[in-house]
């Protein structure tokens, strides 16, 4: 059992809060929205993607902090170890705060919508012929779809099933029932169906919807089979969706995983969203009936959730959104090789979504169909079911090829989709491994065996991001094709770890990679080597020009902070793009003062990791799955693999990194008080990292120099030391 912390006061000053950190980065996210230098329409789909964070950020984030609190904790265990109630509080002010501007960038961006012929009616100001066709669309399409439910306080509450919508209604009650109690009722908002129904428009060029809330609404007496109701609000609540397998427990990974899907959705609730035009009455009939605190309750400014606002963004407006991207696909060799030729004679770098995730899919499709490939080998942690991916995969599986798919079942709300995918892959005849209970299998790996005359040939892809077809339209990442043998014997020995490993044998399994480097058994270590490298260089020649470019998600473990602190200290100079929570404090005086932090936020999610390590003998690349978490750095299986093809190596430092360090539109600087400060902004000569990558991508941009090392060292320099001053 975990020993609790005293009940005192206590601040780390050296890290910033988790849960916080992960705040400042939606509110990043919120200031994309209100930028009305974007496409209206592109502004509406971070409204969407912002309350879509905040449903994980509740069901894993605030009730995590809920469950310890309710074990008798005090502090976070997070490095900070900050307060929980300080810390629940100032979450659920910012959170509201942060709503109430997203409902407001709403009202603003509807007058836009209304200039171009948009308009959400009410029923009541419907014409006569719009209430007869939407009155037939309701009988037809969403009433069969209803199922109202009759609570009365003396019964068992209803069962509200977690991220759905419902419309909750105040009975008006007389005689013996007025004395016995009250009486709600529920009835959920059909999913199935988009949240704002499209109306005929009377006039051309208008698009007319009314919202299924208002739609629902003016039907109560036939839904509550005419029963009175006083009032109404929309509801909507999130559950706790945390789970734990633990290895002693279970004997079946995909059973084990199965049931504690199923349970979440039964869990505690941890936030009840509500219209803000809720009675005082109704509200208090609700936080009685679900014995709801004050403080788990969020409300809305309008009686819709934020997500369904993306439904907007399929309007024809192609001129309020961004431009199309046309991903750059690599013409290959034309011989019978296709690209295995090519591979036999040059890796292949793809930078998504700005080169095409096609490529990927085209090897997997050849691979296929090739009669030479004999074996081929995946791990697939968040994938699409019915994917190009997988369609591939059956296919080699139906030529006869040996496949091996390693799934990631444990990918969090991904969980059922993998499942499914996972047993259809089984039914047709691939090796499915469900990986570790323990120990995610985060790491992005695949390898085609191919007999070439009387030898074997391996090909390998490694990546930074998923094999998802989906995400690798709007993820940044990067992915390597290679066919060298150090590289490809490495990745062999990550699949016979992967499928018949022992994760106990850590000295082992240590010492088997002489090109990646694996977590959790080195990568550590590793990272600790390199910065100490640099440490030392510093101190035994002062003048030297040691430095780090780092790019992660998310910078959190307690041990490596400190070792960038030291090396912050030592004289090293450190530059990170830490895209969301960022626990490090930048720029403190003593502490951290070589240390600057941006996080670039714009059209797509940054992603990828790269890692830039320069002395003045050497300079290191890498690029990898982990962040500088804990979970990631000593509880996920994790790969970073290094760049040493010259002109790719070349193009990742010049035309990439460095064109992310320069971003002045797109980053925003952390602060030494947790708070983030965009850049100067509308300035000739501003610099967008994305639309940089786009320009270049489509041919619009010239390649740019080469960057020496010192010149890297000293616009860093500039940036941290000069800047400062």
């Amino acid at each position: 059992m975990k020993k609790k912390h005293k009940t005192k006061k206590f601040h780390d000053k050296l890290y910033f809060n988790r849960e916080l950190s992960w705040i400042h980065f939606n509110r990043r996210v919120l200031e994309e929205s209100l930028d009305v230098s974007l496409p209206f329409l592109e502004r509406l789909k971070f409204l969407s993607i912002l309350a879509s964070n905040y449903d994980e950020f509740f069901m894993i984030k605030i009730a995590g902090l809920l469950r310890l609190k309710k074990e008798g904790f005090h502090f976070c265990e997070t490095p900070d170890k900050s307060s929980l109630e300080t810390v629940l509080k100032q979450s659920n002010k910012e959170n509201q705060e942060i709503f109430d501007k997203a409902y407001s960038c709403w009202d603003d961006i509807l007058k836009l919508l209304s200039s171009e012929g948009v308009c959400l009616k009410s029923f009541e100001s419907l014409s006569k012929n719009q209430r007869g066709s939407i009155s037939i669309f309701f009988k037809q399409q969403i009433f069969p779809l209803l199922t109202p439910i009759i609570f009365h306080s003396v019964n068992k509450k209803p069962f509200l099933t977690n991220l759905s919508t419902y419309i909750v209604v105040e009975i008006i009650d007389s005689g013996l029932e007025k004395k016995s109690g009250y009486r709600l009722g529920f009835v959920e908002i059909p999913s199935s169906l988009p949240f704002f129904i499209p109306i005929q428009s009377e006039k051309p060029d208008l698009y007319s919807f009314i919202s299924q809330f208002d739609l629902i609404k003016s039907f109560f007496g036939d839904i509550f089979l005419g029963e009175k109701v006083s009032s109404c609000a929309l509801i909507r609540v999130t559950r706790n969706s945390e789970y734990n397998l633990m290895e002693s427990a279970v004997i079946d990974i995909l059973e084990s995983l199965q049931e504690e899907v199923s349970k979440r959705s039964k869990k505690d609730i941890v936030r009840l969203e509500i219209s803000k035009g809720v009675s005082k009455t109704l509200l208090s009939k609700i936080k009685s009936t679900f014995s709801l605190s004050e403080n788990i309750i969020h409300f809305l400014d309008h009686t819709f959730c934020l997500q369904v606002l993306n439904q907007f963004h399929q309007l024809p407006f192609p001129q309020h959104k961004y431009l199309p991207n046309n991903p750059k696909l690599y013409k290959l060799s034309d011989d019978a090789r296709g690209i295995f030729s090519y591979l036999d004679k040059k890796d292949i770098f793809l930078h998504l979504p700005y080169d095409s995730f096609g490529t990927l899919v085209e090897f997997l499709e050849q691979s296929a169909y090739d009669q030479s490939v004999k074996a081929i080998k995946i791990t697939l942690y968040r994938f699409i079911h019915n994917s190009s991916i997988i369609s591939a995969l059956l296919k080699a599986v139906r030529y006869g090829k040996h496949v091996t798919v390693v799934v990631e079942l444990k990918a969090r709300f991904d969980e059922q989709s993998n499942i499914d995918s996972a047993k259809k892959l089984d039914q047709a005849g691939a090796n499915v491994v469900y990986g570790f209970i323990n120990y995610k299998v985060h790491c992005k790996a695949c390898l085609v065996v191919r007999q070439d005359k009387s030898k074997l040939v391996s090909y390998a892809h490694l990546s930074t991001g998923n094999y998802n077809t989906e995400t690798s339209k709007v993820y940044s990442d990067l992915g390597l094709f290679s066919s060298k043998k150090d590289l490809t014997n490495d990745v062999s020995k990550l699949f016979n770890l992967l499928t018949a490993g022992d994760m106990a044998r850590k000295n082992f399994w240590a010492r088997q990679f002489s090109s990646l480097i694996v977590g959790p058994f080195a990568l550590r270590d590793f990272l600790n080597q390199k910065i100490d490298g640099l440490i030392k260089q510093k101190k035994k020649n002062p003048k030297s020009k040691p430095f780090m470019v780092i790019k992660i998600n998310h910078l959190l473990d307690r041990h490596i902070i400190q070792k960038l602190y030291q090396a912050s200290k030592a004289g090293v100079l450190i530059r990170l793009l830490v895209r969301g929570i960022c626990a490090l404090i930048p720029g403190k005086k003593g502490l951290s003062e070589n240390i600057l932090v941006t996080s670039i936020v714009g059209r797509y999610l940054e992603h990828s990791r790269i890692l830039y390590f320069c002395d003045t003998h050497r300079d290191d690349l890498y690029a990898g799955s982990a962040d500088w978490m804990t979970r990631n750095l000593d509880r996920r299986v994790e790969c970073l693999f290094p760049i040493d093809d010259k002109d790719i190596k070349k193009k990742i430092i010049n035309e990439i990194l460095f064109t992310y360090v320069k971003d002045t539109r797109n980053a925003r600087l952390l602060l030494t008080d947790g708070s983030y400060r965009r850049l100067a902004r509308g300035f000739k000569g501003e610099l967008s990292s994305q639309q940089s990558f786009l320009d270049s991508a489509n041919a619009k941009l010239h390649k740019s120099d080469h960057i020496q090392r010192d010149d890297f060292f000293d616009f860093i320099y500039k940036e941290i030391v000069q800047d400062r001053k």
